[in-house]
């Protein structure tokens, strides 16, 4: 099915004020094509550099909230509230990095010996083993800015 009669179409490709008109036809359509382009680029940058903050944020979250509690009840206080938290907090982070180990062990053997047979179990243990490992790190970090200077 073609849309254009042959008669422009012989007129536009043969005559003079025909290949100038295809001319400036082509060439709006090729600024057009240009303006939606960089406009689509400068978003998807613009996007990409807020999934990288928001992705972060969480992480930077817990830096600052461990190095906002250390400098409200910091170590050489008298209050005992720092040192009940750093071993709470401690304690929280051993026991998840466990979970994190045990999740990883079961995910690798649910995959050894089953392969891609049953995928409910392995996707349920490698979906526990990236929450845990989420978790270990951001207690980590807190832990981190908790006890550093």
């Amino acid at each position: 099915m073609d849309l254009i009669p042959p008669e422009l179409k012989a007129w536009m490709l043969q005559s003079v004020p025909g290949v100038i008109l295809l001319g400036a036809i082509g060439s709006i359509i090729a600024t057009d094509l240009i303006y939606f382009v960089r406009l689509i680029f400068k978003n998807f940058v613009d996007s990409k550099e807020r999934i990288a903050k928001r992705l972060v944020y969480g992480y930077r979250k817990s830096i600052d909230l461990g190095e906002q509690f250390r400098d409200m009840h910091g170590p050489y206080s008298n209050e005992t509230r720092y040192l009940a938290s750093v071993v709470y907090e401690t304690g929280m982070f051993v026991g998840v990095a466990i979970m994190l180990l045990l999740s990883l062990a079961l995910s690798i053997l649910v995959y050894v010996m089953f392969a891609l047979e049953k995928p409910l179990p392995l996707s349920t243990f490698i979906g526990a083993t990236i929450f845990f490992a989420n978790k270990t790190l951001k207690d980590g970090l807190y832990i981190t800015s908790l006890l550093s200077q």
